[in-house]
C-alpha cells in the first residue's frame, strides 16, 4: 500500500515562548486523512541549546478522514537537550501521549 503525505509549519520561538502551526495530508487507495496541529508553550526559565530546556506546552489537533474525525486536546512536558527532544503528556480524553526525536 503506497500512502503520499505533504504537509507545512510555521512556527515562532523564543527561549521562553514557543508557537507552531502544522498541517499535514496522507493520502492512499485506502484512505486520506489531514491533521491541522496548534501547540502553545512556555518555558519556566531560558536555556542554551547545550542545557536541559522545559517546556509546558498545549497542544490542540483536529483530525479529519477515514482514521479518526475529531479533536483532541492535550497537555504536554516537553524536554530536549542538544538534539534529543521528549515530550509526554495527558489528553484530555485520559490517553497518553509521548514523543521522542532525536536530530543527528
Amino acid at each position: 500500500l503506497f500512502t503520499w503525505n505533504a504537509g507545512a509549519q510555521i512556527d515562532y520561538e523564543t527561549r521562553r515562548f514557543y508557537a507552531a502551526f502544522k498541517s499535514d495530508y496522507y493520502s492512499s487507495s485506502a484512505f486520506s486523512n489531514r491533521i491541522d496541529t496548534l501547540q502553545l508553550g512556555v518555558a519556566p526559565y531560558k536555556h542554551d541549546y547545550a542545557t536541559l530546556a522545559t517546556w509546558f506546552v498545549v497542544q490542540a489537533r483536529n483530525y479529519t478522514g477515514e482514521i479518526y474525525d475529531g479533536t483532541e486536546l492535550a497537555f504536554l512536558l516537553r524536554l530536549f537537550k542538544r538534539g534529543v527532544w521528549i515530550e509526554a503528556g495527558p489528553t484530555t480524553d485520559g490517553k497518553v501521549q509521548a514523543m521522542l526525536m532525536v536530530n543527528f
